[in-house]
């Protein structure tokens, strides 16, 4: 699971720089960069990073002409960051919002070899509330290949092993 994403800036003339995250590992097409605006409150982490704080509401994330950008603006719904970790040699099958108004923003993908041979790990900036069931592939030696991730209230909880039917049979 993903929290805190890293800002990386873009250096340009007069000492100014744009401030951008990637979602994905940042090579080839299967990874995103949101471009965030001034104003965005961004917060430092212990080695004095600059972050930016994930779950976060009060912002938007919005599609450009080839990448996203983040703005502030005054809204109630959250946005997540949620990553699922593949199998060996496998990939994230299913990731589908089983009950809530979440929506996937942004998806990127997490190359564990240079061609994803060796497994494709997905991420996701979520946008509002939901119930979300995932699915993978390839070999989890003894780890459950499947699981429900609940996004409430800019809190996360994650059932490994249980199924969206099991949930609701214990609340």
């Amino acid at each position: 699971m993903y929290g805190a994403k890293k800002i990386d800036s873009k250096k340009v003339w007069n000492d100014g720089k744009f401030s951008y995250i990637t979602i994905g590992d940042g090579e080839y097409d299967h990874s995103q960069r949101i471009w965030i605006s001034r104003g965005v409150s961004i917060d430092l982490n212990k080695n004095g990073e600059e972050i930016i704080k994930m779950p976060k509401k009060g912002i938007s994330i919005e599609k450009g002409k080839k990448n996203y950008i983040m703005r502030n603006e005054s809204n109630e719904k959250y946005y997540y960051n949620i990553g699922i970790y593949a199998g060996y040699r496998g990939d994230v099958e299913r990731f589908v919002c089983m009950e809530g108004d979440g929506e996937i923003v942004v998806h990127g993908e997490h190359y564990n070899s240079p061609r994803g041979n060796l497994g494709i790990d997905d991420e996701y900036i979520i946008y509002g509330d939901g119930i979300w069931e995932y699915e993978i592939a390839g070999r989890t030696y003894g780890d459950p290949k499947y699981g429900v991730v609940i996004l409430r209230g800019g809190e996360v909880e994650i059932y490994p092993g249980m199924d969206y039917e099991e949930y609701l049979e214990l609340n």
